[in-house]
C-alpha cells in the first residue's frame, strides 16, 4: 500500500469500526479514527500506533451538519471512506 494513502473510518472507535481501522492501518493507510468519545478515540489511536500503524482521531457529531464542514475540512481529501458510524 502507498505509505501517503489516507483512510477515513466514522465510527471507528468500536466493533466494526474499529476493526476496519485495525486492518486499514495494518495495510498500510494512515487512519482517521471518527468517533464522539475522545477517549475511546485516544484508547484507539493509542492501540493502531502500539501497532506500528499511523492513526489520529477527529470527534465529530454526524447528525450536525457544522459538524460535517468542520470534520471534512480538517481531514481533507481521503483515498479510503468507511461509513461505519451509526
Amino acid at each position: 500500500m502507498n505509505e501517503q494513502s489516507t483512510a477515513l473510518v466514522t465510527g471507528g472507535t468500536s466493533g466494526i469500526g474499529r476493526a476496519t481501522a485495525f486492518a486499514l492501518a495494518e495495510q498500510g493507510h494512515e487512519v482517521i479514527v471518527h468517533g464522539r468519545d475522545a477517549a475511546r478515540g485516544a484508547e484507539t489511536v493509542k492501540a493502531i500506533e502500539d501497532r506500528g500503524g499511523r492513526a489520529r482521531f477527529v470527534a465529530a457529531n454526524l447528525a450536525d451538519p457544522a459538524d460535517v464542514a468542520a470534520l471534512a475540512a480538517d481531514v481533507g481529501a481521503v483515498d479510503v471512506l468507511v461509513n461505519n458510524a451509526g
